[in-house]
């Protein structure tokens, strides 16, 4: 294509020429050489043209002629003429480049002052993109942005600054750069209050002096439009008002306006700094910054403002700001302070890919590169810090680099790994602090000998204490106490010497307390003496707490009173709590806890006291309602103990933590006896049974392992991210994703609402990892639309969030404490690609009434964001409060994963199921707090489900192989705590608590077959405690299921369901009710799609080793094809221990029972076969291999239709 066009202007030019020398044609050679010369003609003829279109038409065939040149550059023949023509041209400042951006300048003017129509503005776009230099590219955006802000299109001319500054970037010499950058945003100086692209410019810019004097000239455009006097005078005062009225925007406007290099300006603009750190105002402060005089006081200014936000825990809002530092010293350390805050508070992957992405020079500053190894090692990073240190030339840096990288590795107990790079330390002081690593690592080996033979070749004292705390540490290991004190003797730092005390005084209390507390005082008199530069904090906090532990409380209060940072001795307070808590000591811990300054601390406090309240008096209710007023973590941290607690004590084989051990307790081998084989009315009865179960190699993964922590630390870092500004009808997302159809309010006629357009505009993530912080500082458009608006630690969403498949949106309480998705914006986030959202809220917000946006039952069908996340995509949620999201529209529930291509076949998605990780979660006032369609793989592990509007946890259609784990259900509006529906299969139910819903704890429906439901605790529940509606083919152990509402087990239409070792104590009807009943004639088969929903009357049980106490009656069973009963245990049963199908069978059944496996079938065959069951390598009951009588064997099969219609009859109400 591009030779065809090429082709054409040749032979257009080379009719111009033949035109020209009136001639036959010439040979190539003479072309070329009339080719060079009609540029030049055309070049002069310029001069003398006045009028646009001449102009244009002469540029035109001077790019058509350059362009023939250059086609010909590479030709072996003409290649030499060529170079030496196009030579000659440059030399005259005059190339393809320079030609082209010329006739963009005639074009801008044709825009303005020509034809209403565009195809001068699309031919001036279409050329530019034939620019190959950055430099003219810059000049011609700019060119057509001053022509579309000339007739007032000032969107259209902020859009073509942006692409300016774009360019601009490209630009690699630092001043051509910076100057290209202002001149991009002088484009707009006509419209000054359009502060996005003067913002993007000026982050751009390297240069102090640059930055201020756009910022000058652009305020003082901005303050002339206004009529204000240009005076400094005037303007020092203009700005002292403003900010004494607290209008910081004003006051910065009036202080930028003024002459660089005076006083008052500086003045004017350090309090306002002042002003906006103190009130947490960063859009104001950033600007500042960027305002003052000096490259170095940028560089302080904008880390006081990073250092702000590291202090209130948000260090991911500083990454953007550090990047607009202009020393590369400043910048380094800037972003060495942010990933260290966000190791501190367990973000070490953030961290490291923080520090790894730093681009350096690393010839120019191997000191930062060293630096950065440091740091890198010190979050093990390895791999990295090895690679980054390899880079450094021979010398002190990387000496540094690597003795700090082996100090690490020793830590590590990496000593192989460590001494291999011990050549590249040349340094005696590296030497010694790499050494003294291995050292240390050596004796924590138990290699006393050769920790000691290396001890002796170091230099420095601080090494050497490190090296002789180990090494006393070691010997107290071995319990050589006298070595110990040897080495203790020669330590000098009191930290260290403290450490070794609080060893020596741990062993000796198992002997000798007296003398264990006067190494506890000495320990506490060698911390008290530190240096008050590098005091002993965190040792008198465990000397503290070791005195309490030893029942020293006077002795604990004053080292306690010694401890001078107010966070270590808050911190200190709760260890000691937490041990009274454990000892059972809830007033000695209540009075701790009113000590203790930091609120966050006192939550946790609080809720270990609410914990010790539960283990005394076991009552699940009022602990519950203990923790509803602490903060969210807190809660769902103590709910979660609560959970694990429940499940081991439910767990008695222990094979929660140790698979091994088995899922079942020990149950006595039958006794010995006669056979049981008789028939009953409609039954028949048959003992012993062939055995029922059989386990083998069952196991579930480590879900005590998934913790929000855990995955806090698996965090990627804010790298390689680009987010932009979308427009909905130009997305590759299908209708689908902006919920244009289904029940509800659409959430698209929000967003065209809001925006007042049709089409409106979404906030599209499209690759690497963004922060909406980060996006917000690169997109200056976000900012003007307010889309997205920062206030305090608070960032409210205002349009939907789209994540494109292979990028990740991070939502962290490292960046904003709470994120508001705007119910009246429309906002909503619909992901394909990744979502992460970790420590902190997402909440559904009424802007019109300042409040989360709180739903019911009877406003089911107003609009609430939500978070949809479908095919191929990856939802990680951690340690964060989802709040007032979702409404009664199709997969806009609340938090919802669905496949499905929401993607159109652009994007090409490996898999089509979403999965994810979602852990230690509060989850308040959803629609559903969970929904899935088709998800897979995904777990649900320590979680609190609280007052949601229909479940708590509701997976869906096909979805499989999910774990659902020590999760809190509680207070579900409408339905049920736990249930999974619709071929939902393969999965793990195991460790729940589901309590207080209007309907069932736990629920299994509609085909959902080879499940674990275990060791989960469902009580006082509106429905059943655990329902398996036409579920066959599960197996539920050591559940307790209690003080229900309905059965504390219900089974329907569902065929080998297996009850082992469970409780059911307390329900208000059957302790277990199974039975079959005709759907198709009652209340819910009404509303029913029985081709999607099919059911079997038909429904075989086993109930082996369950306990039943003070249920309405035992164990009901109405129409069921088989049931086997074998050392189940009955205690004062409100009615009667059997009932229905086994009333009269009651006296032969509790006999039998008691000694071996029985067995109670129809005398009619089943209505259709029973298919044989396996659940992983969990062999089912085989109902089918327990021999039938002869004289029953040739039955007709069950019709029943008094039993069918009764039950039937019962069920209204009570559907999934």
């Amino acid at each position: 294509m591009r030779f065809a066009i090429q082709y054409s202007k040749f032979g257009q030019v080379c009719f111009l020429l033949l035109g020209m020398a009136g001639s036959a044609w010439a040979d190539v050679g003479d072309e070329i050489d009339a080719a060079s010369s009609m540029i030049n003609e055309r070049v002069i003829a310029l001069d003398t043209e006045n009028g646009l279109g001449g102009k244009a038409r002469l540029l035109r065939e001077a790019i058509d002629a350059m362009e023939v040149i250059v086609s010909l550059e590479s030709s072996e023949t003409f290649s030499r003429r060529v170079r030496f023509i196009l030579e000659d041209l440059r030399n005259q400042a005059i190339t393809a480049d320079q030609l082209r951006l010329q006739l963009i300048g005639v074009l801008s003017h044709e825009i303005v002052d020509g034809p209403s129509d565009t195809s001068a503005d699309i031919e001036a776009k279409a050329i530019l993109l034939e620019i190959g230099d950055p430099s003219y590219r810059v000049a011609g955006w700019a060119s057509l942005a001053r022509a579309h802000a000339a007739l007032a299109e000032v969107n259209e001319a902020e859009r073509l600054v942006e692409r300016s500054i774009a360019d601009a970037l490209l630009i690699e010499r630092e001043e051509t750069r910076n100057g290209a950058l202002r001149g991009a945003s002088l484009s707009l100086i006509d419209f000054p209050d359009r502060r996005g692209a003067i913002e993007l410019a000026t982050d751009a810019m390297t240069q102090e002096k640059t930055r201020t004097e756009t910022y000058r000239l652009f305020a003082k455009a901005q303050l002339a439009a206004l009529g204000y006097s240009s005076e400094d005078d005037a303007l020092g005062k203009a700005s002292k008002a403003r900010l004494a009225e607290n209008d910081f925007p004003e006051a910065l406007l009036f202080a930028q306006a003024m002459s660089r290099g005076r006083a008052e300006r500086e003045n004017a603009l350090q309090a306002i700094m002042d002003r906006t750190i103190g009130e947490f105002n960063e859009a104001v402060a950033v600007q500042t910054a960027k305002s003052l005089d000096g490259n170095k006081e940028q560089d302080v200014a904008l880390t006081r403002v990073i250092q702000g936000h590291i202090d209130r825990g948000h260090p991911l809002r500083g990454l953007p700001i550090a990047r607009l530092m202009i020393g590369v010293n400043a910048r380094v350390n800037a972003q060495i302070d942010i990933a260290d805050g966000l190791a501190a508070a367990g973000y070490r992957e953030t961290a490291v890919d923080i520090l790894a992405s730093i681009k350096l020079p690393h010839a120019e500053e191997p000191h930062e590169v060293a630096k950065l190894v440091g740091e890198i090692a010190a979050l093990d990073a390895f791999d990295k810090a090895e690679e980054m240190a390899s880079s450094l030339p021979e010398g002190k840096h990387r000496s540094f680099a690597y003795s700090r990288l082996i100090k690490r590795l020793g830590d590590e107990g990496l000593i192989d790994r460590a001494e291999s790079w011990l050549p590249e330390v040349t340094r005696k002081d590296d030497l010694s602090y790499a050494r003294s690593g291995i050292a240390r690592a050596l004796a924590k080996a138990g290699e006393l000998a050769a920790a000691e033979t290396m001890l002796q070749s170091l230099t420095n004292d601080a090494d050497r204490d490190r090296v002789r705390e180990s090494i006393a540490q070691g010997y107290i290991k071995l319990d050589d106490l006298e070595a110990a004190y040897a080495r203790l003797a020669e330590i000098s730092a009191p930290s260290a010497k403290s450490r070794v005390l609080l060893s020596l005084a741990d062993v000796l209390v198992r002997t000798d307390r007296a003398r264990a507390v006067a190494i506890l005082d000495r320990a506490f008199e060698t911390a008290a003496k530190a240096d008050p530069k590098q005091p002993a904090e965190e040792e008198l906090g465990e000397i503290a707490t070791a005195f309490a532990r030893l029942g020293e409380a006077d002795r604990s209060g004053k080292a306690l009173s010694a401890i001078q940072n107010a966070a270590m001795r808050d911190r200190t307070q709760a260890a000691i709590a937490d041990l009274l808590v454990e000892r059972g000591d809830l007033k000695g811990a209540t009075e701790r806890l009113s000590q203790i300054v930091d609120a966050s601390i006192a939550e946790d406090v609080k809720a270990a006291i609410s914990y010790g309240e539960f283990v005394a008096d076991a009552e699940l209710g009022s602990m519950i309602e203990r923790v509803q007023d602490l903060h969210y973590r807190a809660r769902v941290a103590v709910l979660r103990r609560v959970a694990e607690r429940l499940a081991s004590n439910l767990d008695r084989t222990g094979w929660l933590r140790n698979p091994r051990a088995g899922l079942f307790m020990p149950v006595p081998a039958a006794t010995a006896g006669r056979s049981s084989n008789f028939v009953a009315g409609d039954h028949v009865v048959q003992a012993p049974t062939p055995q029922s179960l059989t386990l083998g190699g069952f196991s579930i993964p480590d879900v005590f392992a998934v913790t929000a922590a855990a995955q806090r630390a698996t965090i990627p870092g804010p790298v390689g991210g680009v987010g932009a500004l979308g427009i909905v009808g130009f997305s590759p997302f299908g209708l689908e994703a902006f919920k244009l159809t289904s029940r509800g309010t659409p959430a698209i006629e929000n967003v065209q609402l809001s925006q007042k357009l049709a089409w409106p505009h979404y906030l599209a993530i499209e690759k690497g990892v963004v922060t909406l912080g980060q996006l917000m500082r690169e997109v200056p458009r976000i900012r003007e639309l307010e889309f997205l608006k920062v206030e305090g630690d608070t960032l409210t969403v205002r349009a939907p969030i789209i994540i494109l498949p292979g990028a990740t949106l991070l939502m962290s309480g490292q960046e904003f404490r709470e994120y508001r998705l705007s119910a009246i914006s429309g906002s909503f986030i619909a992901v394909a690609g990744t979502l992460r959202v970790q420590d902190t809220e997402l909440i559904g917000f009424d802007e019109a009434t300042n409040q989360p946006a709180y739903a019911t039952e009877k406003t089911k069908a107003d609009f609430r964001p939500f978070i949809t996340a479908w095919g191929g995509s990856d939802l990680q949620i951690a340690g964060s409060r989802l709040a007032m999201l979702g409404y009664d529209s199709g997969k806009a529930y609340g938090l919802t994963q669905s496949s499905g291509a929401a993607v159109q076949s652009l994007y090409t998605i490996g898999s089509h199921s979403p999965t994810g990780v979602i852990a230690d979660n509060s989850f308040e006032n959803l629609r559903y707090g969970y929904y899935s369609y088709e998800a897979v793989g995904v777990q649900l592990i320590g979680n609190e489900y609280r007052d949601n509007i229909v479940y708590g946890i509701d997976p869906h259609d096909r979805s499989h192989g999910l774990i659902i784990a020590l999760n809190t259900s509680y207070g579900a509006r409408k339905k049920h705590g736990i249930i999974v529906s619709r071929e939902v299969d393969d999965s793990y139910i195991v460790g729940n608590i589901s309590v207080d819903n209007e309907g069932s704890g736990l629920m299994l429906d509609r085909m959902s077959r080879n499940n674990l439901i275990y060791a989960n605790t469902a009580v006082s529940n509106g429905g059943d405690g655990l329902t398996f509606y036409e579920s066959g083919c599960n197996f539920a152990a050591a559940n307790n299921l209690a003080d229900n509402k309905r059965a504390g087990v219900k089974v329907r239409n569902s065929v080998h369901v297996s009850l082992y070792d469970n409780l059911m104590v307390d329900n208000h009807e059957a302790g277990t009710d199974i039975y079959i009943s005709d759907l198709s004639t009652s209340p819910e088969g009404r509303s029913r799609n029985f081709v999607l929903d099919p059911f079997k009357p038909i429904s075989t049980t086993s109930l082996v080793n369950n306990l039943f106490v003070a249920n309405g009656s035992g164990i009901s069973v109405d129409g069921a094809s088989q049931i086997v009963l074998e050392r189940n245990r009955f205690s004062n049963q409100r009615n009667r221990v059997f009932n229905g199908d086994l009333r009269r069978l009651a006296p032969y059944l509790l006999q039998i029972g008691e000694k071996t496996a029985v067995s109670v079938s129809r005398t009619c065959q089943p209505p259709d076969t029973i298919d044989a069951c396996k659940l992983g390598t969990l062999s089912m009951p085989d109902f089918d291999a327990i021999p039938r009588l002869d004289l029953v064997a040739n039955q007709p099969v069950c019709t029943d239709p008094t039993t069918i219609e009764r039950r039937a009859a019962s069920v209204g109400g009570s559907d999934g």
